[in-house]
């Protein structure tokens, strides 16, 4: 992510500010390595696991879907004991060979075990999850 955004700054602050590469290159390779660190804690992937009681498992994958439906992600793939969310977000990029999908490691992966659900995925979107699911349901 770093490099990418380096580049994009370097050929940009080229083209539109009519700076010199020799002085853009360093500095939008600065500007991506700080890009990237800031990035690195909200991409990076956590675990939480939730205690739920077994009876209320349809409740909660219920609880889940909506939640998740929010937050702009679908389910991707179901099978019994999980459900892999994918964002719903199109924003591909494709130039030539090059593919850049700013989906790609954003996927949820949830795990229903008794007593237990298992949210994996990265830190910001589990944390909006789990204080959603924490809140209390209106009814």
């Amino acid at each position: 992510m770093g490099i990418i955004s380096a580049l994009g700054f370097t050929v940009l602050s080229t083209v539109i500010m009519g700076g010199d590469v020799a002085t853009a290159l360093p500095l939008g390779f600065l500007f991506g390595a700080m890009f990237g660190l800031a990035m690195a804690p909200m991409l990076s992937a956590i675990t939480v696991r939730m205690s739920v009681p077994e009876a209320r498992r349809g409740q909660v994958v219920h609880d889940l879907d909506l939640i998740l439906a929010q937050l702009d992600y679908h389910v991707e793939s179901s099978h019994d004991g999980y459900r892999n969310y994918s964002p719903s977000a199109t924003g591909d990029f494709s130039f030539a060979s090059l593919k850049m999908n700013p989906r790609a490691g954003q996927n949820i992966v949830i795990t229903f075990l008794p007593e237990t659900v298992t949210v994996v995925g990265p830190r910001m979107m589990v944390r909006k999850v789990e204080r959603k699911f924490q809140q209390p349901q209106a009814a």
